[in-house]
């Protein structure tokens, strides 16, 4: 009962446990690749798992003031909404316009809209999420393209 009392916010320490288990059963997955093949796969999952532990720490902390900068609800029902939306379009769009192009839309969508809603318009903070996002995609990029030469769907812009 001491352990349930401590923890501030249920709702991630169940996204993380269920992260976890899911990471938990995909390992399992891969047990029956190759070892060349298994790497990729299981240095992804640890990423996951790291991810996960963290939001799971982040759960048992107290939650800082934000009731005056939050957002309506009006307001925040409308961006996910159209995040949503935007991230169904580039899905479709990767054959015509490119993995990493679509990537990098979606991407941005989903930290710039975030970082709307938890500071407003901060010009600072949105050029350092935009630069952030394209550091993101290159990295990908010179990971997945370059150095694993992977094919991936290329499209007008990439």
């Amino acid at each position: 009962m001491v352990f349930v009392r401590s923890v501030k916010n249920k709702v991630d320490l169940f996204v993380g446990i269920g992260i976890l288990v899911f990471v938990g059963v995909l390992f399992g997955q891969t047990t029956a690749l190759a070892d060349t093949v298994r790497l990729m796969p299981r240095i992804a999952m640890g990423i996951a798992a790291a991810a996960a532990i963290g939001i799971i720490v982040k759960s048992f902390l107290k939650e800082g003031e934000h009731a005056d900068a939050a957002p309506t609800q009006r307001i925040v029902r409308i961006s996910e909404w159209a995040v949503g939306a935007i991230v169904v379009v580039m899905l479709l769009a990767i054959p015509y316009v490119g993995m990493y192009a679509s990537l990098f839309v979606i991407i941005t969508a989903v930290s710039v809209t975030l970082c709307l809603l938890e500071n407003g318009i901060v010009w600072k903070k949105l050029l350092g999420v935009l630069l952030y996002d394209v550091a993101v995609i290159a990295v990908i990029y010179l990971l997945f393209h370059q150095v694993l030469s992977l094919q991936t769907p290329r499209g007008i812009l990439l």
